[in-house]
């Protein structure tokens, strides 16, 4: 596993004597060295999924989070996109899969259905974003209601190549 040799070496690097036996504790023990705002960046965008947005984790938290981002991009933890679906937002993607998945581990279970709801939201508020990810982040949150409307306006407009159709859903 290239992330697993890739943690290794950066815990040689960093003179650790004890090296975790997994990828997950690697990734674990590396997000633990991050200062607590910054975990709380990570945890945030971790609700989002792979890809997340400056003003969607600003929303979740409720304050500005740029020092943050600079913090865990130095860290080689995420990486900001050239550009962005979101108008006037930075877009950014977690470097890899299982440090979107640690951070969204340490995650309370019974914060996750607000934080998902508080996603979904911010997603919609925005606009231009795939609605089968809102919908997702509906499902997640328990508005299952909310979640299949969703997901029949994601699946009309994969068909429809975006173009908006007047339909009785709606």
């Amino acid at each position: 596993n290239a992330l697993f040799l890739e943690e290794l070496v950066r815990a040689a690097a960093e003179g650790r004597e004890e090296l975790p036996l997994s990828v997950q504790a690697l990734v674990q023990t590396r997000l633990d060295r991050r200062s607590q705002g910054a975990r709380e960046v990570m945890r945030a965008a971790a609700v989002f999924g792979q890809t997340f947005w400056t003003g969607g984790i600003a929303a979740l938290l409720g304050r500005a989070v740029e020092g943050e981002l600079a913090e865990l991009e130095q860290a080689e933890l995420v990486t900001r996109q050239d550009g962005s679906r979101v108008a006037g937002d930075h877009e950014w993607v977690f470097r890899q899969v299982m440090v979107r998945e640690a951070a969204y581990a340490s995650i309370l279970d019974e914060d996750r259905p607000s934080l998902h709801l508080s996603a979904a939201a911010w997603l919609e508020s925005v606009g231009d974003v795939d609605l089968g990810v809102i919908a997702r982040r509906a499902e997640l949150g328990g508005d299952r209601q909310r979640a299949g409307r969703l997901y029949a306006r994601a699946t009309r407009q994969a068909m429809t190549g975006g173009a908006q159709l007047p339909t009785a859903l709606e």
